[in-house]
């Protein structure tokens, strides 16, 4: 995953999930945000548990492989006609970075703060 994050700040990506029907391709494109001034976004948080199955949808235009209890959540959650902003962190941290995950964990309560918006 090629994003921009960038090690100590207070950065984090947000997935801006397009607007669809049940049977409709899941699509997101990623945008980065300052905790300190955030774009309006909605956490989602549920135990991840382990998995066989695996399901794609498009991440940036390209394919991005994830859980099928992620896949099924993000099937309910999206809207008719209009993009939703979300906090994932299995799409928003890059899993691949060690560096990255450790500081986003560390952001964790902040994410999850509610916010007026």
């Amino acid at each position: 995953m090629a994003f921009f994050w960038k090690p100590g700040t207070q950065e984090i990506r947000l997935a801006l999930l397009q607007p669809g029907i049940w049977d409709d391709e899941i699509s997101y494109h990623l945008t980065n945000s300052s905790l300190e001034s955030p774009i309006a976004y909605e956490s989602l948080s549920y135990v991840w548990a382990q998995e066989t199955g695996h399901n794609s949808i498009k991440l940036n235009g390209k394919e991005h492989r994830i859980t099928n209890n992620l896949f099924k959540a993000l099937k309910r959650l999206r809207k008719a006609r209009e993009a939703r902003c979300l906090w994932i962190d299995a799409i928003c941290i890059d899993q691949d970075s060690i560096l990255e995950k450790n500081h986003q964990v560390a952001l964790m309560g902040a994410i999850y703060r509610p916010r007026v918006v």
